[in-house]
């Protein structure tokens, strides 16, 4: 394989730079969930305290602790805009981005704002991939409307070809830069073999069979160190390995894991989820100190592990369900991994002499 003609980390800063570029031109302001991941792939980690002078930081949008009115009236909660320091990440940039979260937590905005960085890179190939096409649709179009749309809603940008047919698997654009972003279904796996890719972006990939997805194409990113990006909720089994890879000693993944519904003040409702809730005791904080002050009872039409997972952006235990995306080898049980499954005092010939 021929060398690179490209410095990899230059790359990387110009890709960043111009994402950096569309949020300040467009006035988009991330959630610190968002921004968490996004700055980790960028070699950042972003603290939860006020820069100091001089220090680095960024621009989060927060919930307005003041505004408890808003789901009495129908309308999203009042944010504050306000500067967050960041610090230089131990390891470096990650390349494998994990956002872990709950139902209508922001992933897809996220994910999409997050992607336009790839646009002003002549050669940059960016694939989104979900289980079927029309998964990775709600990013893709949030794609189409901040670097096509006119301004102040987008960036203008002029492209070469731009499909939207999710139901006949045609969902691309080809940016006039060479930039392209193109969806594909899991289900047509055997187009995504044989590419030089920049960036995957799995939609909901807990829909997907399990890290097959990612180690059958991942040969695809070497060449130009490319990333792959994971926004999901943890509603499978095998998404768990994502988690414990992220949180293991490997710098070059990173995982930003249990964000609740309530992230995302455009979209959550506090009477559903006291609705959803088995216990007001399950709530978040503030979530729970909102319920009190108006009278509010849980209304129990979740089970505790379905409330975890759909609002609060928890991994279950998923006792008792079947692993549809089991792959042979891939849960090895011997008395170094599971020593409470073996007993040294019980043979073969023991059993079969019924001792």
């Amino acid at each position: 394989m021929a060398a690179p003609t490209y410095d990899p980390l230059l790359r990387d800063r110009a890709i960043a730079a111009y994402r950096h570029q569309v949020y300040a031109a467009l006035g988009l302001a991330l959630y610190p969930h968002q921004a968490e991941w996004q700055l980790a792939t960028e070699g950042w980690t972003l603290l939860d305290a006020a820069p100091a002078l001089g220090d680095h930081y960024v621009t989060v949008r927060v919930p307005d602790a003041a505004d408890t009115t808003f789901y009495r009236e129908s309308r999203a909660q009042h944010t504050l805009l306000v500067p967050r320091r960041i610090v230089p990440r131990p390891g470096g940039p990650a390349h494998h981005a994990c956002n872990l979260a709950a139902y209508k937590a922001g992933k897809s905005w996220g994910g999409a704002a997050y992607l336009t960085g790839y646009a002003m890179t002549p050669d940059a190939h960016v694939q989104l991939i979900g289980a079927e096409y029309s998964i990775s649709e709600p990013e893709f179009n949030y794609l189409v409307e901040f670097l096509c749309a006119d301004s102040p809603r987008g960036m203008g940008m002029p492209y070469r070809q731009l499909a939207l047919d999710a139901r006949n698997g045609r969902m691309r654009l080809h940016l006039q830069t060479g930039a392209l972003y193109e969806c594909q279904s899991w289900e047509n796996q055997k187009r995504l073999k044989g590419r030089k890719v920049d960036c995957y972006y799995y939609a909901e990939a807990f829909q997907l069979p399990g890290m097959i997805c990612y180690n059958s194409i991942s040969q695809n990113l070497r060449e130009k160190r490319g990333r792959a990006i994971w926004t999901t909720t943890a509603d499978e089994p095998w998404v768990v390995a994502l988690h414990d890879r992220a949180h293991g000693s490997d710098p070059d993944w990173h995982c930003t894991c249990g964000v609740s519904g309530e992230a995302n003040t455009h979209t959550f409702s506090l009477d559903a989820i006291v609705r959803d809730a088995p216990s007001l005791d399950l709530l978040p904080p503030a979530v729970l100190a909102l319920a009190k002050q108006h009278h509010l009872k849980a209304g129990g039409m979740m089970t505790r592990e379905r409330f975890a997972i759909s609002w609060l952006g928890q991994i279950g235990t998923f006792v008792g369900r079947v692993y549809e995306g089991y792959q042979r080898g891939g849960r090895q049980f011997s008395p170094l991994t599971h020593p409470q499954l073996w007993r040294p005092d019980v043979t073969f010939d023991a059993v079969l002499e019924g001792r």
